[in-house]
């Protein structure tokens, strides 16, 4: 097993979620994290192979929010869930 580092938050006021992979291939995958500071920040996500070795940069997305859901493949997109004040709302990321 061995142990790969996406990001650091040490001497940073931010800390991070647990992580979400979602498979998308054999050799791809995606690693999805929220970022916080007092508050839910930016939604962060990188692009891994099957090594755990990055394939492209950390992508931000602002006022996106991950959840106890899991996010999925459909199509050509990563989609995923949240609750949010008796409402759903859904959040896709484009593979293309």
């Amino acid at each position: 097993m061995n142990h790969i580092t996406l990001a650091k938050y040490v001497g940073t006021n931010l800390i991070a979620s647990i992580p979400k992979l979602v498979k998308i291939t054999d050799d791809k995958m995606m690693v999805l994290w929220q970022e916080f500071d007092k508050e839910p920040g930016d939604l962060k996500y990188v692009l891994i192979n099957g090594e755990g070795t990055t394939t492209g940069g950390i992508q931000t997305i602002k006022n996106f929010a991950l959840s106890e859901s899991s996010p999925i493949v459909s199509g050509d997109k990563i989609v995923w869930y949240t609750n949010n004040k008796g409402s759903r709302l859904f959040y896709s990321i484009p593979l293309n």
